[in-house]
């Protein structure tokens, strides 16, 4: 793994973390309504484990925190998939220190693929998830994603975000996130978390409206 070099984060679905903590519930894959509305309590700082106070802020940052029983639920959304997925992984960072603790010293590139979106989107915040947990203990303040699919084993970039599904391959995404090296003498913690998890998970998209949002509830 190179710092200022791409990283072939390798195949998530293999989930081979040995300090990973948690398996999180991967039986469920429930297309209901989100577990709740009801937001959690906020600051007037940043993003962690709370919401922002203003509109304003929620709306720039494209994710939010709603309440959930054991663990906490993220709605992130975005003009598609890819950037409500980059939101997404943005609120994982987010609910595990203060963002704005986090300057952009390097930028570390994944991989991740999936047989369908629910697959592509839980192996990507698997990755992310991976290297916080382990070396090089990475937490991101950015995350920029591009999308990619599989034809006949050959990748093509598509540039303007257009997701096409290929049954044998599924789909392979790319994406960068910005960051440092988490320290516990500059980022505060706040909570732990130990999984991704299929949930209640839901991407539910709007082509005509150019919207797309997620659900996610991740293990704490």
């Amino acid at each position: 793994m190179s710092r200022d070099g791409e990283v072939e984060a390798g195949d998530s679905n293999s989930m081979t973390n040995d300090r990973k903590r948690g398996s999180g519930d991967d039986s469920e894959n429930e297309h209901s309504e989100p577990t709740s509305k009801k937001k959690l309590k906020i600051n007037d700082n940043d993003i962690s484990t709370s919401l922002v106070t203003s509109k304003e802020e929620i709306e720039r940052r494209r994710f939010e925190y709603l309440d959930h029983p054991a663990d906490i639920q993220i709605h992130s959304w975005g003009k598609d998939f890819g950037e409500a997925a980059a939101a997404a992984i943005t609120a994982m960072y987010g609910y595990m220190t203060n963002l704005s603790s986090v300057d952009s010293a390097y930028e570390i590139f994944f991989e991740a693929k999936g047989r369908d979106k629910e697959t592509l989107l839980y192996a990507m915040m698997h990755e992310a998830l991976a290297n916080f947990q382990a070396e090089p203990f990475f937490i991101g303040n950015k995350v920029e994603v591009s999308l990619f699919f599989r034809v006949f084993r050959e990748k093509l970039s598509i540039q303007v975000i257009s997701i096409e599904e290929d049954e044998t391959d599924g789909f392979t995404a790319t994406f960068k996130a910005s960051g440092e090296s988490f320290d516990l003498d500059k980022h505060p913690q706040e909570a732990d978390i130990k999984a991704i998890t299929y949930s209640n998970m839901q991407i539910l998209e709007k082509p005509d409206e150019s919207k797309c949002d997620i659900y996610v509830i991740v293990d704490i």
